[in-house]
């Protein structure tokens, strides 16, 4: 086995991106990934996915495809009893960590690690926002039948070639605000807090499009739909808050502030209202990106197959657009010609691999320089074309 590491000058951090890439996992990486037991010192703090940038160690139970971003520590001072585990980097892998019981099928996964923390404008009322770095995660929810088009799960399936196409945008920050205290049971209409959303996420999956619950758990109107199609209520039975357009995600620190008291009869035990805020992108900090993964998470590198890469920064695209689709994968699921996405984007990629040999190498087509093999890589056999 091997990877591809950059650690160009040109590469130090981006807050957007355009990724494409095709890949394939052999079933006997996926069985030894599932078979992994949990090392983790704390085994009861591990949750069913959703808490992957809070509980699970670094990469647990991941398959990692692309891994880039800083290694960001937790902050001195927290609280080692909130169960705070190691962080993963900014990766791009298939999360094996769910399947058990009726869930047989890993699931393509993102991570998107920052570098700061969440702002509060008082108190903290989350004691690990205040210490752990903010991360964006996307897995997305577990299809089921009769649910709706929101309900979007990204199952991959072993031994056969996958399109991953990914776009986010963390330029902008959001903030929730929580209202002043206010009796429920006098009426339930108004919301309990309010989002300002700014980041954005956008991803296809073997050319379909994928949104809404496709990016849970960072997705930004994950408590917005009720059994009726109306909207449901949020964290701790609050009032319900405004759906919100599918391209947003919040971080997942957003999503874990503790709830005081019943809030379908009482008021908030804290009157005063306060805002929670969040920025900053994907930094690298002397970091190497790795392809499938970096020296820094060697251990976590698994045999597996990969074509046709592309890494564009500093720009995004919604990829719920057929269009903007048709420059990474042809209508008949095959690669596209890369002077498509180029013309699209109006720039040459960082990273551009097409060849066997270009894998093999390191020979990089992009602007970010030659990438430095490491360990075995070997031509795949037969290519997604």
């Amino acid at each position: 086995m091997g990877y591809l590491h950059v650690t160009s000058s040109t590469m130090a951090g981006f807050e957007k991106a355009v990724i494409s890439f095709w890949f394939r996992i052999p079933s006997a990486t996926l069985s030894a990934v599932v078979a992994l037991s949990d090392t983790s010192s704390d085994p009861d703090a591990l949750g069913d996915g959703w808490d992957q940038g809070y509980f699970y160690p670094g990469l647990f139970k991941i398959i990692p495809l692309f891994t880039f971003g800083s290694i960001e520590n937790i902050l001195a001072g927290a609280d080692e009893s909130a169960g705070l585990g190691p962080i993963s980097p900014s990766f791009i892998g298939i999360d094996c960590s769910n399947i058990g019981g009726s869930k047989t099928s890993p699931t393509l996964a993102v991570n998107l690690q920052t570098a700061s923390v969440c702002s509060f404008n008082k108190s903290p009322q989350a004691p690990e926002n205040e210490y752990r770095p903010e991360c964006y995660y996307m897995r997305g929810w577990g299809g089921e039948p009769g649910t709706g088009s929101e309900f979007q799960s990204l199952d991959v399936t072993p031994d056969v070639w996958h399109h991953a196409l990914i776009s986010f945008d963390l330029s902008t920050g959001c903030s929730i605000t929580w209202a002043s205290g206010y009796d429920r049971s006098l009426d339930t209409s108004i919301p309990i807090y309010s989002l300002s959303p700014g980041p954005m996420f956008s991803w296809a999956f073997d050319d379909a499009a994928k949104v809404g619950m496709s990016m849970t758990p960072s997705c930004a109107n994950i408590y917005t739909f009720g059994d009726d199609g109306s909207h449901d209520t949020g964290p701790g039975g609050t009032a319900p808050i405004p759906a919100l357009d599918n391209k947003y995600i919040l971080p997942n620190g957003f999503f874990n502030i503790p709830v005081a008291g019943d809030y379908t009869a009482t008021p908030i035990e804290d009157s005063t209202a306060f805002t929670i805020s969040a920025s900053g992108g994907i930094t690298q900090l002397g970091c190497p990106m790795g392809i499938g993964a970096s020296a820094d998470w060697v251990s976590s590198i698994c045999k597996l197959e990969m074509a046709e890469f592309q890494l564009f920064t500093g720009v995004y695209l919604d990829l719920t657009v057929e269009e903007n689709r048709r420059a990474f994968i042809t209508s008949a699921g095959k690669p596209a010609s890369p002077a498509l996405a180029q013309s699209l984007l109006s720039r040459a990629p960082e990273i551009l691999f097409q060849t066997s040999n270009d894998w093999i190498t390191g020979n990089n087509r992009g602007t970010a320089g030659p990438l430095t093999p490491v360990g075995t890589i070997s031509a795949y056999s037969p290519s997604p074309s």
